[in-house]
């Protein structure tokens, strides 16, 4: 590595500019649902869509931090299971 030149820096060393640039990320679709506010604290709640394949979370945050997450499958990906009166 000492005979390297400073172009030669592997992409994932600390220091060279790709590893410097801000990851983009996807936006997830989120809708707010409700929001609780009491002595100073701020409770929010809100559906996010992760696509197809993930489906709906529901989070709920605590002055802005993640305390609960709860992920909802779509329709599609559900497998359906007979029921005991079920004559489908």
């Amino acid at each position: 590595m000492a005979n390297e030149k400073p172009s030669d820096v592997p992409w994932f060393a600390p220091g060279h500019a790709d590893s410097l640039a801000p990851q983009a990320r996807p936006s997830n679709r989120r809708d707010a649902l409700w929001t609780l506010q009491k002595a100073g604290g701020r409770v929010d709640c809100a559906l996010v869509f992760h696509g197809e394949s993930y489906g709906w979370e529901c989070q709920c945050l605590v002055n802005g931090e993640l305390a609960y997450g709860q992920r909802f499958c779509c329709g599609s990906t559900l497998s359906r299971r007979p029921r005991r009166n079920d004559t489908d």
